[in-house]
C-alpha cells in the first residue's frame, strides 16, 4: 500500500508540473519563443512520466479495484 501511495503522490506531482509548464508556455510564448518552446518540453516530458505512474498504479487491461470503484 505505501508503494502505491507514492506512485499516487508521483503521479499527482507530474500531473501538477504539466499544467504548470503549461500555464507558464501560454504566459510567455508572445514575448519569449525559446522559453516557451522549454515550457513545452517539460510539459511533455512530466505528462508521459504520469501517464507510466498511472500505468503502474491500474494497468489498462486490468479491472479497476473494488476498493477504487
Amino acid at each position: 500500500m505505501q508503494n502505491r501511495n507514492k506512485l499516487i503522490n508521483s503521479l499527482v506531482g507530474n500531473l501538477s508540473n504539466a499544467v504548470i509548464h503549461a500555464i507558464l508556455e501560454k504566459a510567455v510564448s508572445e514575448t519569449e519563443k525559446e522559453i516557451a518552446v522549454r515550457y513545452n518540453k517539460e510539459l511533455k516530458t512530466s505528462f508521459d512520466v504520469a501517464k507510466r505512474y498511472r500505468e503502474k498504479i491500474n494497468p489498462k487491461l486490468s479491472p479497476l479495484l473494488e476498493k477504487d470503484a
